[in-house]
């Protein structure tokens, strides 16, 4: 075992695995080895790469802190004093009366240095020259129905970092809601039900995230006029059953207030939780998208499935403008901008079945019970709080179902 090698740059896979376990079995979180590589360098990222502080807990909480905040309190106090950063002694004591001494015992204390190696370059990486940025999002009102205004708090935000022109929020909605922050209290107005995921960070790096659900009541269906982010057009409908959703009309979506002439586009949301894990799952759905029509000409839709710490999402539009596509699973987000998304490339106007599988973050996604899809992401995104499908113009949903895998 490599694990007490100053040189983990000879590690293997197997390496990386073997700690991947330990850790997760020490703090019931699991910590890929592909992460584990990028915080150690061993897989190069395009931008200087930060892990989530879910993750950066589980390996302070590893090494034998409470949690992240704790050792960077520690070790702010011991690089200005240079001091090296160990292991708290009474921590350490408590794993060695647990343990006997065999060779799995080495293997968990070996890791645990490495868990600490790992933090002293994370540590060196990003906290050295800027020992003082610290900062958490809370919303105190999380959860509501549409529409919803969130009174956030930021806190911990101390030293000289605590100017708050360096600080920003992206509240993650639909409209354009990134903005600098003023103050460590205010609100934002959420709109349209869904669950939303905002952002605080510190110049160029984000620090923490929070989460703010719009439950809807049964079916809810919104428009959009495009280049239009002051409001948004609720359509009246009564669709209290998930099994059957509504049926709108250009004729509703006009007394909504929507110029039809326009660009327009038609969410259906269902939030409300389900029991259901988002990584073990399966939805199926009928989708019929508009026909041609003034602004319509790709036909697209989007489905979104919310989970507790993020979501899943795709597109699909017809085949010549692919370009347009787009899809999330977890941490893996790929835009057809930049990538080869002709998979997405369907035409939906006569209406088909997609059917999205899920199993141990294994995506699989299929249309008329062909697979045309299939990819792998790495965190686990939890229950499953709800659904939002968009059309550009007018579609139909049909025959929704979930079910646990």
């Amino acid at each position: 075992c490599r694990f007490g090698s100053p040189n983990y740059a000879s590690w293997r896979n197997s390496d990386y695995v073997r700690l991947s376990s330990l850790i997760k079995k020490q703090t019931k979180v699991h910590i890929s080895e592909n992460t584990l590589k990028r915080i150690f360098g061993k897989l190069k990222t395009a931008e200087q790469y930060t892990p989530q502080k879910a993750t950066r807990d589980a390996l302070a909480i590893y090494a034998g802190y409470r949690d992240w905040e704790e050792l960077i309190l520690v070790a702010k106090e011991q690089i200005e004093n240079s001091i090296p950063l160990i292991i708290p002694p009474r921590r350490v004591k408590d794993r060695e009366e647990n343990v006997k001494n065999t060779r799995p015992a080495r293997f968990i204390l070996a890791a645990a240095l490495l868990a600490l190696a790992t933090l002293a370059i994370f540590i060196y990486r990003h906290v050295q020259h800027d020992v003082t940025v610290m900062g958490s999002l809370y919303c105190k009102n999380p959860v509501g129905s549409s529409p919803h205004s969130a009174f956030f708090l930021v806190r911990n935000t101390e030293g000289k970092s605590s100017d708050l022109k360096n600080y920003w929020v992206d509240f993650k909605s639909w409209k354009r809601s990134k903005t600098q922050l003023r103050d460590t209290q205010f609100t934002y107005y959420y709109e349209l039900p869904g669950v939303y995921f905002p952002v605080l960070g510190y110049k160029g790096k984000a620090l923490d995230t929070a989460r703010v659900v719009l439950n809807s009541d049964g079916w809810e269906v919104t428009a959009e006029l495009e280049h239009d982010s002051l409001r948004v057009y609720p359509v009246a409908v009564h669709a209290p059953s998930f099994s059957n959703p509504p049926t709108v009309s250009s004729s509703a979506v006009y007394h909504a207030g929507v110029d039809t002439l326009k660009t327009f586009f038609l969410n259906y949301a269902w939030v409300k939780e389900t029991g259901i894990q988002a990584d073990n799952m399966e939805f199926s759905v009928d989708l019929k998208t508009s026909p041609n029509r003034p602004g319509v000409r790709c036909s697209q839709v989007n489905l979104v499935l919310y989970g507790e710490r993020d979501k899943h999402y795709i597109t699909l539009i017809k085949p010549q403008c692919s370009s347009w596509a787009h899809y999330k699973f977890s941490e893996l987000e790929k835009d057809g901008e930049r990538d080869d998304l002709r998979a997405f490339g369907h035409d939906l106007t006569a209406g088909r079945n997609v059917r999205v599988r899920i199993k141990n973050q294994m995506v699989f996604i299929f249309l008329e019970n062909k697979q045309i899809f299939t990819t792998r992401y790495e965190r686990p995104i939890g229950r499953l709080l709800g659904i939002n499908i968009m059309f550009s113009g007018i579609g139909k949903i049909s025959s929704p179902t979930w079910v646990s895998l």
